[in-house]
């Protein structure tokens, strides 16, 4: 079985999207960065890849599109919608008056902002590959001053304990993620006679899950 590459590591929101795409755990290997994963189908060395693609509070994730639009054409061949929720935490020795530090997904953080302006005003933030990444770098720094934005599940996988859940300013915010693999014979049109369609937030064409070429505008059948 050829593997199946996803934006990880282990915890990430990626990752519970893959059921929804009907990928086995048993094929599914995490890489650090959308870029990554999408290069290892680039390359042959996995089959297909999941990303996450767009927000319904924030809209498209920059490099999903910008990373998708870079190499080698691709093809988007399935898609699927998580709702996502967005909790903070601290290692043990951690509180949030000890707290000088955020990690977490640019994606993430702008849906927390309201929160963290209300509990963690001058905060600083650092942005990470992913939720999870986030939350594995500050488990395992294990400094009291850090702390993480992700999912409760992935914040208590790394060893952090949280302090505060449902922070994201909509509690009905889903994310699409998409499953993208290389082209077949006469999966996409020409770029020069396809019509070029943009699929708004939540609607989409009917035909956009065969088959989206990369480009900033998913080119449909």
């Amino acid at each position: 079985m050829k593997s199946i590459a996803y934006l990880g590591p282990s915890g990430s929101f990626t990752e519970a999207a893959l059921s929804g795409l009907e990928v086995p755990p048993e094929a599914a290997v995490p890489h650090p960065t959308v870029r990554q994963a999408l290069d290892a189908v680039r390359r042959g060395e996995a089959a297909a890849c999941v990303i996450p693609w767009e927000n319904s509070v924030e809209g498209s994730v920059t490099e999903s599109v910008d990373s998708l639009t870079a190499g080698r054409d691709l093809c988007i061949v399935g898609e699927t919608l998580l709702r996502v929720e967005f909790a903070l935490a601290v290692p043990p020795a951690g509180s949030l008056a000890s707290v000088r530090q955020v990690l977490t997904h640019p994606v993430a953080l702008a849906q927390c902002r309201t929160w963290l302006n209300e509990h963690l005003p001058g905060v600083e933030v650092v942005t990470a590959g992913s939720t999870a990444q986030a939350a594995q770098k500050v488990g395992a720094a294990g400094a009291p001053e850090r702390a993480a934005i992700a999912s409760p599940g992935t914040l208590r996988r790394y060893g952090l304990e949280v302090l505060a859940s449902g922070i994201g300013d909509r509690r009905d915010a889903v994310t699409r993620f998409v499953k993208v693999a290389r082209p077949v014979a006469g999966c996409c049109p020409p770029a020069s006679t396809a019509p070029v369609w943009w699929c708004r937030w939540p609607t989409r064409c009917s035909t956009c899950t065969r088959c989206w070429r990369s480009s900033p505008a998913p080119r449909c059948r």
